[in-house]
């Protein structure tokens, strides 16, 4: 991907969090390096609710979720080549209760794609092995990330895990 942005130019640059190679919200930082004025919108299965402000903060112009409708859909692709950004109103309501409490921030948005894909079968009730078999990782590697998942969220345990995820909405 990096070797067409190198070697093409782009208005526009439709991204998914989960694609091959993909860095997350590095990504964005490192289409910038070649492309800065590109108008960069994330479309992701991911839920807006945990992803939406960590990649709008990261220098994505819009989010959008892969579930919207086919009308707002096309709303968001208009508003990008128009004004340059999206932001659908649930977002909007979550950058503004962001930057009115920042310390209310969903905790959830410290997590990598990975760590929150584990942190939410951890929740539904499968052990370790069980995860390490539906992902094709190792048991140790599920171990690392679930204490990495503890630590990035300050709990101790499963059950305060799904008690945050019912708090801040994550399932």
């Amino acid at each position: 991907m990096i070797n067409q942005i190198k070697s093409n130019s782009y208005e526009l640059i439709v991204l998914d969090i989960s694609i091959p190679e993909g860095r997350g919200v590095q990504m964005i930082e490192l289409i910038r390096q070649y492309i800065p004025e590109v108008k960069i919108l994330i479309f992701s299965a991911h839920p807006e609710e945990l992803y939406a402000v960590k990649y709008l903060r990261a220098g994505a112009d819009g989010y959008l979720n892969k579930m919207t409708s086919e009308e707002e859909l096309q709303f968001a692709f208009r508003e990008m080549i128009q004004s340059g950004r999206f932001i659908s109103q649930t977002t909007q309501f979550l950058l503004d209760k962001a930057d009115l409490n920042p310390t209310s921030t969903n905790p959830f948005f410290s997590l990598s794609a990975r760590e929150l894909e584990i942190a939410k079968l951890l929740v539904k009730g499968e052990g370790n092995l069980e995860i390490a078999n539906k992902l094709d990782l190792q048991n140790s590697t599920v171990s690392t990330y679930k204490n990495r998942i503890f630590e990035k969220l300050s709990i101790k345990s499963t059950v305060a895990l799904a008690n945050m995820f019912e708090t801040y909405g994550a399932i």
